[in-house]
């Protein structure tokens, strides 16, 4: 199993538009698992968070991860920082 690991930036009144939209769009790429998406509680300068997006094999996570950046996030409000692929070397 593979992750798309990375922190993310976006304005306060976006979360929704991320959450229907980019969310959406990520889960229905060849081998999707499951995606966590945590933000900052703290959203005097925007939101802040960290994302994982689990998939099966490493190279759906890379297919994943590039789209990712150059489709789904094209003109969105979420700025995805640090993406990487890594392995996934334990799941609960």
């Amino acid at each position: 199993m593979y992750a798309i690991v990375g922190a993310s930036r976006m304005a306060p009144t976006a979360e929704q538009d991320v959450m229907e939209d980019v969310l959406k769009r990520l889960a229905e790429s060849p081998g999707f698992i499951n995606g966590t998406v945590a933000w900052s509680t703290n959203t005097q300068f925007g939101k802040f968070g960290r994302s994982m997006f689990l998939f099966e094999t490493r190279a759906e996570a890379q297919a994943g991860l590039d789209r990712l950046l150059g489709e789904i996030l094209n003109g969105s409000p979420m700025d995805l920082e640090l993406p990487e692929v890594c392995e996934v070397v334990a799941h609960v």
